[in-house]
């Protein structure tokens, strides 16, 4: 297993070490995004389930249940200075409900018993979450979950799930005191903007720390009256969640600039007794003026205690917020772009010259255009949307792209190379049609 971890670590990607490629993939999430892969299995049926949507010929894996002997194995490789996320992918390798792997309170008390301080994260969809299982996930704190509720009174046409048992989680989560996050697919055409409306609200009563309200995307499989007009159902959502209590997040954004101000502060934690409010623009934090709101989040979270300046109403204030090292203290902010991978760009583009462009999604095109300026040597590169052509639909991703849709747009260019989104790309180089980087009809940086 040391072996194993080493070739990981030291990026070289050969897996004949290895029983077989989800193997691999399970390592690869636990080195470098700290995910614990129990099982692609799921319960549920989807309608909005990217899974069910994918064109033929998408790489993607299922491994079905971990077997839990290299799980248990597995749990040293974990760092136990970053929070354990369970059910959440990194790579091409599918998760499901991790509580319907059948050991999961086994390997949730290992973890607990291995690292006592080191938060745990839970992404489910809530059909597990019985009086006794909250119980059991009460006596493992620190924990967090990620419920996937969607709805209330629709939960069988949207999910598949013909019980009442994930309705009934959010009150037995606050009184058990465990911290949890909810979300809610947008599918006003099957449930109706009023059962959106009341299953945030719902949510919101029930200590919900944020909500998220999310916009799906769709691929050309899909049928066509999923095709929404994205403008129109933004504006409805926003609508909605404007009215609510609490921290209500739209995904993706209505990005309009960088700026790092504070989208919500989470009710009852430190940022709301130590003085933070929505709409305070960071001035600075210990001393360092954060270029956006990426950078404003990762000063904040690598510190144990910062002394962050406001901008509030025109008037300056300075606030002192401590906290659990690596959590956010209660503090939200909206998505943004890490500045390092403009530093990327930069420095290769100082070092070759030459004719160059910066390819991008639809939807991180504003994100690029909203944070060249902070490298002014790179705002005269031409910035190139690309199309999911190969999903379809109304997807506008980059983790979605394919070195078809780049070549679509590139071939006959004259560019002596172009940047590109490494979302994309699997750990060898390759897309989610399987199609390898080399294949690209130009030299091109994923970055």
């Amino acid at each position: 297993m040391l072996h194993i971890y080493s070739t990981i670590t030291s990026g070289i990607t050969q897996v004949k070490f290895l029983e077989n490629l989800e193997s691999f993939y399970f390592l690869k999430e636990i080195s470098q995004h700290n995910i614990l892969a129990l099982t692609s299995r799921c319960n549920c049926r989807c309608v909005f389930c990217s899974h069910g949507n994918n064109p033929r010929g998408t790489a993607v894996h299922h491994c079905g249940d971990r077997p839990y002997a290299e799980v248990m194995s597995a749990l040293d490789f974990l760092d136990p200075n970053r929070e354990v996320v369970i059910g959440e992918s990194a790579s091409t390798l599918v998760e499901g409900e991790p509580f319907l792997y059948p050991q999961i309170f086994e390997v949730l008390k290992a973890l607990r018993q291995k690292y006592p301080l080191t938060p745990i994260s839970i992404t489910t969809n809530g059909t597990c979450l019985t009086a006794e299982a909250i119980a059991n996930l009460a006596k493992l704190q620190p924990i967090s979950l990620n419920l996937s509720l969607n709805t209330l009174g629709y939960r069988k046409e949207v999910m598949g799930d013909a019980t009442a048992i994930a309705a009934e989680a959010p009150p037995l989560l606050a009184k058990a005191g465990i911290k949890y996050n909810g979300s809610v697919v947008a599918l006003p055409e099957v449930t109706g903007w009023w059962d959106i409306e009341e299953t945030i609200a719902y949510l919101q009563r029930n200590n919900c720390q944020t909500l998220r309200l999310i916009l799906p995307g769709y691929g050309g499989k899909a049928p066509e009256e999923r095709h929404y007009n994205w403008v129109q159902r933004r504006g409805k959502a926003l609508e909605i969640i404007s009215r609510q209590q609490g921290v209500n997040l739209l995904e993706p954004p209505l990005y309009l600039d960088n700026q790092p101000i504070i989208y919500g502060v989470v009710p009852g934690s430190p940022g709301e007794t130590q003085g933070f409010e929505p709409g305070d623009t960071i001035v600075t934090v210990n001393g360092i003026p954060p270029r956006n709101r990426f950078e404003a989040w990762e000063l904040i979270a690598n510190k144990n205690k910062a002394v962050i300046d406001v901008q509030r109403e025109g008037q300056s204030h300075t606030l002192v917020l401590n906290k659990e090292a690596r959590g956010s203290g209660g503090l939200v902010f909206e998505n943004d772009l890490d500045p390092r991978r403009l530093e990327e760009i930069r420095a290769i583009y100082s070092a070759y010259g030459g004719t160059a462009a910066i390819c991008c999604s639809a939807l991180g095109r504003p994100y690029l255009e909203a944070n060249l300026p902070l490298f002014p040597e790179l705002t005269a590169l031409p910035l190139i949307t690309v199309e999911n052509n190969f999903f379809g639909g109304n997807i506008g991703a980059a983790g979605l792209l394919t070195i078809g849709d780049f070549n679509a747009v590139l071939e006959g260019s004259n560019f002596d190379y172009v940047f590109l989104p490494r979302e994309c790309l699997d750990y060898r180089g390759r897309d989610l049609y399987n199609k390898d980087s080399q294949e690209l009809c130009c030299k091109g940086y994923f970055v």
